[in-house]
């Protein structure tokens, strides 16, 4: 369904995902099992969040950041999912809905 960089396609394999729907964020969110994949259009911003990740790495708890690709539109953000809710999460909208897998 989304066509992905070899390198995180690599680390997703054909791993089932629900698209993220209860995020405030304009970015596609991915969930998998144990990542989330966030693909967003190129900007500066997606690239300083890139860079806060790997920052904060041993000094908070913060995903780990498994990947970070580019391609001429979009970055991909590959990191390991947390456990826990989302503050913005309303329990009625939190079904995850079908699964599928990236290939």
């Amino acid at each position: 369904m989304f066509d992905v960089p070899d390198k995180i396609k690599s680390l997703i394999h054909e791993e089932e995902y629900s698209i993220d729907d209860v995020g405030m964020s304009d970015s596609i969110v991915v969930l998998f099992k144990d990542k989330v994949l966030k693909i967003q259009p190129i900007s500066e911003e997606a690239e300083n969040e890139y860079h806060v990740m790997e920052w904060l790495q041993g000094k908070l708890p913060v995903p780990k950041v498994l990947g970070y690709e580019r391609d001429e539109k979009k970055a991909y953000l590959l990191m390991t999912k947390v456990p826990g809710e989302m503050a913005c999460a309303d329990k009625v909208h939190c079904s995850l809905g079908k699964k599928t897998t990236l290939t």
